[in-house]
């Protein structure tokens, strides 16, 4: 797998972590249109969701390289000098786009958040507004986020296609034509 060198830098779990066992749904057999995946997918999102298996795809490899781009990426971009990651933080409500430091906003509880994030438009990456300007990094690698975007947007065609035909859903069916009931947002309590 592509992102191993990368999973490998994470320390585990702690022990007694509690975890919910998530499905793997395999891409493959989605994209091969097999029934009995495309079964256990949907009846895994009618619950807690499911681990999307993407080896053994050419797609899914693809999209394992893209990641892997978007991981060393990611790492560039936050090494950058806080002053400069600063320089391009995000406005909201307006613009949420950007450069988020951790403590900007307040969790359910009224704690400070504790994650950074740098938001990038898909919008902006395709050329379908005007241009953004981020930080070097991500200026420098514009294309490997395109090509990572479009990727991703492949393989999620693939998942809906699949749901489509669960649901008895002409294919195509835009997800706002009552698709969403199904995965309503659930929150796991402790």
């Amino acid at each position: 797998m592509p992102t191993a060198r990368q999973f490998d830098q994470i320390p585990p779990f702690p022990s007694g972590t509690p975890l919910v066992p998530l499905p793997k749904v395999s891409l493959q057999e989605l994209q091969g249109k097999s029934k009995a995946e495309t079964r256990r997918m949907f009846e895994a999102c009618c619950e807690w969701g499911f681990l999307l298996d993407l080896k053994n795809s050419y797609e899914g490899e693809i999209l394992l390289q893209d990641a892997e781009k978007m991981f060393l990426l990611t790492t560039e971009t936050f090494a950058l000098d806080q002053s400069i990651l600063d320089s391009y933080d995000y406005k909201p409500p307006h613009d949420i786009t950007g450069y988020k430091q951790k403590g900007k906003l307040k969790t359910d509880d009224g704690k400070t958040d504790c994650m950074e994030l740098y938001t990038i438009r898909q919008d902006d990456i395709h050329g379908n507004c005007p241009r953004r300007n981020n930080a070097g990094p991500i200026e420098v690698k514009r294309a490997d986020i395109g090509e990572f975007l479009r990727h991703a947007h492949s393989v999620v065609d693939v998942i809906l296609a699949r749901l489509d035909e669960q649901l008895g859903l002409e294919a195509g069916t835009p997800w706002w034509s009552g698709r969403a009931d199904c995965f309503a947002a659930r929150y796991i309590t402790s």
